[in-house]
């Protein structure tokens, strides 16, 4: 009898992360709200930071959101973000008159699925 290899799993896809121990909410974290509060560690020198918000489909996203921040946080505003779906996030401070070449951070984050009535 010819032996039969079991079907390979698929591995979901997961995002591209960069420095996520200066972020937070931690990587991959499902948050409970649909205006969750993102944190990051500042940067010296820094006045002013950019965080990009990005909806997750598959594999492509679309931008939700552009904020610009002074300080380590930002609270996302009203209707950007949806219960049961993923976003990735970044922050790219502002230094010496430009933007950094790199970001500070790269992560994700799963907003719960609405709650009960």
């Amino acid at each position: 009898m010819p032996r039969v290899d079991p079907k390979p799993r698929a591995t979901p896809f997961r995002p591209r992360t960069l420095n996520v121990a200066a972020l937070r909410p931690r990587v991959g974290l499902r948050v409970p709200t649909r205006t969750p509060l993102l944190r990051w560690t500042k940067r010296e020198g820094a006045t002013l930071y950019n965080v990009q918000i990005y909806w997750l489909r598959g594999k492509s996203a679309t931008k939700v959101a552009s904020l610009f921040p002074r300080g380590g946080n930002v609270r996302v505003p009203r209707g950007r973000v949806a219960y049961g779906k993923t976003y990735i996030w970044r922050v790219w401070p502002y230094v010496k008159g430009r933007y950094t070449t790199r970001p500070l951070g790269l992560s994700y984050f799963s907003v719960k699925r609405a709650p009960a009535r």
